[in-house]
């Protein structure tokens, strides 16, 4: 599963790859599975995914709330709508 986010601060767009460690600590954190997300995604979810990410990679060592209040915008980033491999059939 690939998850990707679109985040933007003041300083522009970046494009986050949400990467599995990220994943496991938003499931650890709050005692759902990542697939849960195909129901529905809130705001924070997504905030918090981007935020987990980018402290993993080093990018920020703000805390989610310092980091928050500079986030303009987030939004997934749809490469493949149905979300199932090419070829593959949702029947």
């Amino acid at each position: 599963m690939q998850l990707k986010m679109q985040i933007t601060t003041p300083s522009g767009a970046t494009a986050v790859a949400i990467r599995p460690k990220a994943i496991v600590g938003w499931e650890l954190k709050h005692g759902r599975k990542i697939s849960e997300l195909a129901q529905g995604i809130g705001m924070s979810d997504m905030s918090w995914l981007a935020w987990r990410q980018l402290t993993d990679e080093g990018s920020t060592s703000a805390s989610f709330d310092d980091w928050l209040d500079e986030l303009l915008d987030v939004e997934p980033i749809v490469d493949d709508p149905t979300g199932l491999p090419e070829g593959a059939s949702s029947e």
